[in-house]
């Protein structure tokens, strides 16, 4: 896994000043069959505290989110003839999914559509999947907010 982003994190110093007191290229990594992640960021709750210079993202993945929690990563997908795993989901989340480089597919229950690089979905908590139709490696920017759930998808909770 390569994740070439430079990640720069705010903070106080210990006179009070704004500061960097993170300045790398990593986060959390998980990752398996060619699709990465890389948790750069994430709040447990709303509002989201700003106190103190612990890094987030190495408090690693935490799913189902609670309701307000956020969480924003880089999410590699490489090149598949399948769904990217877990295949078709749902979740109670508000997603925001930024295309930074390549082009995927977004799969709903009544069909499609096709995204590239600087394209924006914004999923709203329904049944989906995503795939790269390849040849390259796709790269997204996304931010999940733990969300209440829609009412539409109640045989999904079922």
């Amino acid at each position: 896994m390569h994740f070439p982003s430079r990640r720069i994190v705010t903070g106080l110093d210990a006179q009070g000043r704004s500061t960097v007191f993170i300045d790398d290229n990593s986060g959390f990594e998980a990752g398996g069959g060619g699709n990465d992640a890389m948790l750069l960021w994430q709040s447990r709750e709303m509002p989201p505290s700003n106190e103190g210079n612990a890094d987030a993202a190495q408090e690693g993945f935490a799913f189902p989110l609670s309701k307000g929690a956020t969480q924003c990563l880089l999410f590699d997908m490489a090149p598949s003839d399948d769904l990217a795993p877990p295949g078709m989901h749902l979740t109670d989340t508000l997603d925001y999914i930024a295309i930074m480089r390549g082009a995927v597919t977004l799969y709903l229950e009544d069909g499609e559509v096709d995204a590239v690089a600087g394209d924006i979905v914004i999923d709203r908590g329904v049944i989906h999947g995503w795939r790269n139709k390849g040849p390259d490696h796709a790269r997204m920017l996304v931010v999940i907010i733990g969300a209440e759930p829609l009412d539409g998808n109640a045989k999904a909770h079922a």
